[in-house]
């Protein structure tokens, strides 16, 4: 089903969009039935394997799927939330040194200072939230740069963005409630 939502806004006709979901498809069937049951399909990686299709086309989009599942994304294959969470954990304390101000912005949310809103970020490496192709192919190598295994350059993103974001409005417009924040900073620049 998350096929049929993906790339919604990189591809230009329909026909193309069609073909693109299928070999898209196609990629996530082969990455994860390579995995002989030991990786799953979480939601997310469509966008992941989109941007991955997009730069390397259908073959090396497998490959280098297949590649991210068994390292730099491994944490995001567990049975269940808490390693990603434990990962994700780290944004707020990343603010509360670096960034006082947008800290103290994540702690008067409902949510107090979990940054929620910023699951999609972290499990699709910004590919679920951008709409700029060529951004994602540089944030990806980027992020495909990181030693093998750490999962921790995207949560250092995530701090940055939010610090960014923040620092580019007012402080009256700064969100005040989970709902606000997760509206905020949905809509990435």
């Amino acid at each position: 089903k998350d096929t049929a939502r993906s790339m919604h806004c990189w591809s230009v006709d329909d026909e193309d969009l069609a073909n693109k979901r299928a070999a898209l498809r196609r990629i996530l069937v082969k990455a994860i039935a390579q995995s002989h049951g030991t990786k799953h399909y979480f939601q997310g990686l469509n966008d992941v394997a989109s941007v991955l299709y997009f730069a390397l086309g259908e073959v090396q989009a497998v490959r280098a799927l297949d590649w991210l599942m068994h390292h730099t994304l491994a944490l995001w294959f567990e049975p269940s939330l808490p390693p990603l969470v434990a990962i994700m954990s780290c944004i707020p304390h990343l603010l509360r040194l670096a960034a006082p101000s947008a800290y103290a912005v994540l702690c008067a949310c409902d949510s107090g200072p979990r940054p929620d809103f910023a699951l999609s970020w972290v499990t699709t490496w910004f590919a679920h939230n951008t709409r700029d192709i060529a951004a994602l192919y540089q944030l990806f190598d980027v992020l495909f740069d990181t030693p093998s295994g750490d999962a921790t350059a995207v949560v250092y993103l995530a701090a940055e963005v939010i610090k960014q974001c923040l620092a580019r409005v007012p402080e009256s417009e700064h969100p005040t409630d989970f709902c606000e924040a997760v509206q905020f900073f949905g809509a990435l620049p």
